[in-house]
């Protein structure tokens, strides 16, 4: 089988709000009915559909590793490659005048 692609997209804007958990859509032949997604190695949402798209609204801001299975009447796939979240940068430091 082949490995689920996921991107995890953060788009700062308004228009969207929210990132967002996505895969590209796996063939038709897998007849895909949800996916088992896990946050840090721990069960996080079973979201139902053909494609991956889960809005993480709700996560506090941090630094996540996330992975997924895809499913079927047949069972789930192994986990996906992980996926690191951006952090937000850190505060300036040492800040000063220049000549």
């Amino acid at each position: 089988m082949k490995k689920l692609v996921l991107l995890l997209v953060l788009l700062p804007s308004l228009a969207f709000g929210a990132p967002f958990l996505v895969c590209d859509a796996p063939p038709a032949e897998q007849q895909i009915t949800g996916y088992e997604i896990y946050v840090d190695g721990v069960w996080f949402a079973s979201p139902v559909g053909e494609v991956l798209n889960y809005d993480l609204v709700g996560m506090v801001p941090g630094q996540y590793t996330f992975t997924a299975k895809a499913c079927n009447i047949w069972g789930c796939s192994a986990e996906s490659d992980p996926i690191l979240s951006p952090m937000s940068p850190t505060t300036p430091s040492n800040g000063r005048l220049a000549p």
